[in-house]
């Protein structure tokens, strides 16, 4: 079931403000009162997410509030089914899960955020790039941290955008930019 989890780190949008009530000292505390959520399923939720995430408790923790405060357990067991069947995460989740990315994108990197912010790109550019790359990795820090490396070598920060921007229009991965993506995968993957 909830193939939502494995795929929650695909997404791109922002949301104002995931911290679950009980504060920033108690990362997953949700005020789960007003959800219809079944414990087993709030449960199953946390344990595949912390499986997939590296055991980032935060993100966790902060993925379930965020759903549980969007979503009846109705809601959430229809749109997690319409993943499995799309192979795709619908919008609805796509707010929801990327804040909380965002805001603990350092557990999910097992690094300090501010050494983001050291290198060719500016750190918005790299944060944008390390989220989007974790989300499509499944949270493969070490991976996005070479990609990012590598691509931050060999090319501007306006030059690998329109590489991007050409990329989704489906035109030709760049041999140099396929070289870092291949030497990343084989170093960190596999």
């Amino acid at each position: 079931m909830f193939r939502a989890v494995s795929v929650l780190l695909v997404v791109v949008v922002a949301m104002a403000s995931c911290t679950p009530e009980g504060g920033p000292d108690e990362p997953g505390a949700a005020d789960v009162a007003a959800s219809d959520w079944d414990d087993d399923v709030r449960e199953e939720f946390q344990q595949t997410c912390l499986s997939t995430s590296g055991g980032a408790e935060g993100y966790c923790g902060c993925a379930l509030a965020g759903l549980e405060q969007t979503f009846t357990q109705a809601e959430f067991e229809a749109l997690d089914g319409l993943m499995v069947l799309t192979d795709s995460v619908p919008e609805e989740f796509e707010a929801v899960v990327d804040a909380c990315v965002a805001e603990h994108l350092a557990e999910l990197m097992g690094e300090d955020l501010a050494e983001l912010g050291q290198g060719r790109w500016g750190m918005q550019a790299r944060v944008e790039f390390m989220n989007a790359c974790l989300q499509t990795s499944g949270g493969l820090a070490e991976y996005c941290e070479c990609t990012l490396g590598g691509m931050e070598e060999v090319y501007s920060q306006s030059e690998f955008t329109s590489i991007s921007q050409a990329i989704q229009r489906g035109e030709d991965v760049p041999e140099q930019y396929d070289a870092i993506v291949q030497d990343c995968l084989a170093e960190h993957v596999g």
